[in-house]
């Protein structure tokens, strides 16, 4: 860098400039403006924390004092009634005689702050004295000698004696809340809040004490009423600013009073009705129970006071407090005291704007200071900065004005003296000038001679870098192109070049491959190693090798390689050639595998032949000579029908070897097919019990039939292919077992286990299936290995587990295999040598309406919830007075199947929900399907279900067809 870039660098026209007056007056206002708003923050901080602090103490301060008047004011009502039981007790006060209770009661009305002092007997008698709200005291009295069971209603004098009637009700007082309570608690109470009958707009609460004699049976009760509003006025008395208030709710959130004009109640039919805290006209109660709930949760958890701090839509800050409070005798209320900030920020915000303007008059004050003092300071400065300008412009003056200023002084006399040396400096430069002027001349030559020479020789380079360029675009065409692979290692056996085509083949990308070790594609390192160490003596190679690509599959490639030498004769890599050679190989392996398979076919098929002519010779040779036998003169008629028996049983054992090659036929051909009828499921097994129990005797052992409660008896099935099933898996049971139990379970489901299972399952049961049944043969015989169990399901395969000699061809197992999966199941075997095995299979069915007690059954398993119906009620037979063809035509194939698959699983409110989608469009209909679910006659819903399906199916093909 020379001196004239430093010079630009470091001249002011690259430098951002500020003026030395904003230099100086600047930092001088930010440091008295930063003191000043941090002694305002500060101050209006200690100012909220204080006003936290005093809001505190004051919502407690309140809340204490309005538990206090509770304590004493909800105490009372028990301390009378505790004196009355004792006047009670001590025979001061007969409660049979009303006129002397009346009066007492009255004298306890003048001397306590109660609303109502009154007894109840068993009889339905009363008598009470009632303070209204003028404060007047009227006697009321219940009585069947003198009143005939009404209740008249008395104005007394001073002396507490009755003077006139002034009413005449009807009322019982063991209806009220007062006496029920207390006679079902057995205990002093509290009440419910209830109102007065005869005064609805009054809401009171009643200290309730039952009496009874020395045998413990009820007298009556006495109770004390307090009129909620009275509490409303305590708080209403309570002073907590302009527009604080405190009010008392219940845990359910029911008001019970608050301090403002507000009744914790509503009046409709002259009824009063508790208004919820969460539904009050007055705002700020609303706002502050929907905080308190959404702060703490439900109000049943509120165990402690808790403070908080809410906001309302109009700005304010409200401060609350919630302290739960309870008694002895049952009362849980919550006491909400709720005080505004504005009652306490008038005076901090007059502060606030005193501090402010403040604030801005020392700001103001400090700007004129620095200015003048900036003013002072630059002027000396400001003249220097003349002086500079004019020596930049070739005047050399000196500076004559002294300042007071001992900084700037020394700095003036520094500039003066640079100045001289600054002239001195410039004559000698001018000198320094002329004479290099010439030695650039000369210097100037030169370069221009040399310029020239390499111009012409930059110039051949470009002619021969041309060639070059040609040459080698020319042979990457050729590589790139190619449609074999080329790759290039070096005597390291490292990549070190290939084209697109082997990195394609590979999975790579060239960048990937360069560099990498030739043998991390190789899956036969050990031959690939001595064909490497050929190619470094001097053979070329070809031959086919797998190579691994980059996701780990392999591909057959076949290798030319040629290795490659220096001009010393040294060896220093190899060039391969590489085709991709995969479906010759993948034809080769085919062939390999067709050529296996025919050989399995051929072993196969010489195995079956030899045990066919085992398994045809043996009856055949039994048949001839009991033939024989039969041809002999006098044989006795016992003896021939014996041999008849004979031959007829080989000549069945020949029929079922024959029927059993020709099913597995028809299944490797495709042309089994299920013809489902209706089937007696529960006679089916009585057959096979009665088939399998004679030889089970034989062998002593014993063979059961097990069936699960609710399982249906009727089912549409192919039966002959479900019996030949369970002959197959029972007998094989029957025969290698030699001692125990062979069992047949089944069961019945009515929501599949694993819907999967069932996908394969024909058109039939896919649209009718409403069942799934599980057998299951289980036996305690020989057992089979486990990898036996892998075969046996295979034509021609027999286990040899403890059974010789064999017995059968082999084709049994692999039969009942099919016939499962084309009925739409999956037979499983599980089994453990010596202990037994078990073979079991689940296939779907449809119920037969002929059964209709077991349609009943399946809703009492699912649901618990279906009614006994008289036999034959729920089949056909109710009739669709219902246009079908053209409700298949309006109603949607989605809304059908949702139908019929929630009337399937019994599921009443989706059922709803789908005659509502439908009341509109089609009335009738939904009517009647609404009145089918109120009598559960859900096979009815599905009657009309399926056919409306069928109509909908046959009018979606015939545009097709």
């Amino acid at each position: 860098m020379d001196n004239q870039e430093i010079l630009n660098i470091n001249s002011p026209k690259n430098m951002r400039r500020l003026a030395l007056r904003f230099v100086l007056i600047v930092p001088f206002v930010l440091q008295i403006a930063v003191a000043v708003s941090l002694t305002g923050y500060f101050s209006l901080r200690n100012s909220q924390k204080s006003i936290n602090n005093l809001t505190s103490q004051l919502r407690r301060e309140i809340t204490n004092r309005v538990e206090q008047h509770l304590n004493g004011y909800l105490s009372t009502p028990h301390q009378v009634n505790q004196i009355n039981l004792r006047a009670y007790n001590l025979g001061l006060l007969n409660l049979n005689n009303f006129e002397q209770t009346g009066h007492y009661f009255w004298q306890q009305m003048r001397s306590f702050n109660i609303g109502y002092n009154n007894f109840a007997n068993i009889a339905g008698e009363f008598i009470g004295v009632e303070r209204t709200d003028n404060d007047e005291l009227l006697i009321n009295e219940v009585s069947k000698k003198h009143t005939g069971s009404k209740l008249y209603v008395y104005t007394t004098n001073l002396q507490g004696d009755r003077t006139q009637r002034i009413a005449v009700k009807k009322y019982d007082p063991r209806t009220e809340a007062w006496y029920v309570d207390a006679v079902k608690a057995q205990r002093p109470i509290w009440s419910k809040i209830y109102q007065w009958e005869d005064k609805p707009e009054i809401l009171s609460i009643s200290a309730s004490y039952p009496l009874y004699d020395q045998n413990k049976t009820l007298i009556g009760v006495i109770g004390i009423d307090l009129l909620l509003s009275q509490i409303s006025n305590f708080l209403n008395s309570i002073n907590t600013g302009n527009s604080g208030t405190i009010f008392i709710i219940e845990r359910n959130g029911l008001l019970v009073a608050s301090s403002n004009s507000e009744q914790p109640f509503t009046l409709v039919d002259q009824q009063a009705k508790r208004l919820s805290a969460l539904k009050s006209n007055d705002l700020l109660i609303k706002k502050v129970t929907k905080s308190l709930v959404a702060k703490f949760g439900q109000l049943n958890n509120i165990h402690d006071p808790k403070e908080w701090e809410l906001t309302l839509s109009d700005g304010t800050r409200q401060f609350a407090l919630v302290t739960p409070w309870q008694d002895k005798f049952g009362l849980d209320w919550l006491i909400v005291v709720v005080i505004p900030e504005s009652n306490f920020m008038g005076q901090i915000q007059t502060n606030t704007r005193t501090t402010i303007l403040l604030c801005g008059l020392a700001s103001m004050v400090a700007i004129w200071l620095g200015l003048k003092t900036s003013q002072w300071i630059s002027w000396p400065i400001f003249r220097l900065n003349l002086a500079s300008q004019k020596i930049a412009a070739g005047h050399f003056e000196l500076i004559t004005n002294p300042t007071i200023i001992g900084e700037v002084q020394e700095l003036s006399s520094s500039f003066n003296q640079m100045s001289q040396e600054l002239q001195q400096s410039r004559q000698r430069l001018e000198e320094y000038s002329r004479s290099l002027e010439q030695e650039v001349q000369q210097r100037t030559q030169r370069l221009q001679q040399e310029i020239q020479q390499r111009e012409l020789a930059y110039q051949q380079i470009q002619q021969a870098d041309y060639a070059l360029r040609q040459s080698e675009a020319r042979y990457r065409q050729i590589v790139e192109t190619a449609n074999e692979g080329i790759w290039i290692i070096d005597a390291a056996n490292n990549t070190s070049f290939v084209n697109p085509k082997i990195a394609q083949m590979l999975g790579y990308t060239i960048s990937e491959m360069t560099g990498m070790n030739v043998f991390a594609f190789m899956d036969e390192q050990v031959q690939e190693i001595h064909h490497l160490g050929q190619q470094q003596q001097g053979i070329s190679q070809h031959h086919d090798v797998k190579l691994k690509r980059q996701d780990a599959s392999l591909v057959w490639t076949m290798m030319s390689t040629t290795p490659i030498f220096d001009e010393d004769g040294k060896y220093i890599g190899t060039l391969a050639m590489v085709t991709d050679i995969s479906d010759r190989k993948q034809a080769e392996i085919e062939l390999q595998q067709a050529m296996t398979a025919a050989e399995a076919a051929n072993r196969a098929k010489s195995a079956f032949l030899a045990n066919m002519s085992h398994e045809l010779r043996t009856p055949l040779t039994a048949i001839l000579g009991f033939c024989d036998l039969l041809s002999l003169p006098q044989q006795a008629p016992e003896e021939t029908q014996e041999y008849i028996d004979f031959i007829r049983t080989s000549g069945e054992h020949l029929l079922d070897l024959i029927n059993g090659i020709l099913d597995m036929s028809k299944i490797e051909a495709g042309h089994m097919t299920l013809r489902a009828q209706e089937c007696d499921l529960h006679q089916l097994c009585k057959d096979l019990e009665v088939m399998f129990s004679l030889n089970a005797n034989q062998k002593q052992i014993e063979f059961v039939v097990e069936l699960s409660d609710y399982l249906p008896r009727y089912i549409y099935i192919d039966q002959l292919k479900l019996r030949q099933i369970l002959i197959n898996l029972i007998s094989n049971a029957i025969k290698f077992t030699e001692i125990g139990i062979v069992a047949l379970r089944i069961f019945a489901h009515f929501s599949p286990p694993d819907a999967d299972k069932f996908t394969q399952s024909p058109d039939f049961y896919l649209s009718t299936v409403n069942a799934y049944l599980q057998f299951e043969i289980e036996d305690t015989g020989a057992g089979i290995s486990p990898e036996m169990q892998q075969q046996i399901f295979e034509a021609f395969i027999q286990t040899r587990s403890g059974k010789t000699p064999l017995e059968g061809a082999g084709l049994g197992l692999t039969i009942s295999r099919h016939l499962v999966e084309l009925m739409g199941g999956e037979i499983q075997v599980t089994s453990q040598l010596h202990q037994g095995s078990k073979f079991s299979f689940e296939v779907p069915v449809h119920i037969a309406e002929s059964d209709s007690s077991n349609f009943y059954q399946y809703h009492q398993i699912v649901h618990q919830s279906e009614h006994p119906r008289k036999p034959g009620t729920a089949n056909r037979g109710t009739g669709f007075n219902l246009p079908l063809e053209s409700l298949a035509l309006s109603l949607p194939i989605e809304w059908l199947l949702a139908l019929k698959q929630s009337t399937l699983e019994g599921d009443v409110e989706v059922i709803w929900s789908l005659i509502d989608q439908i009341q509109n469009q089609h009335p009738t209909l939904a009517s009647q399907l609404t009145d089918l679910t109120n009598h559960f006659q859900y096979i009815q819903i599905l009657d009309l279900t399926h056919e409306l399906l069928l109509l909908s199916q046959n009018n979606h093909q015939q545009p097709e067809n």
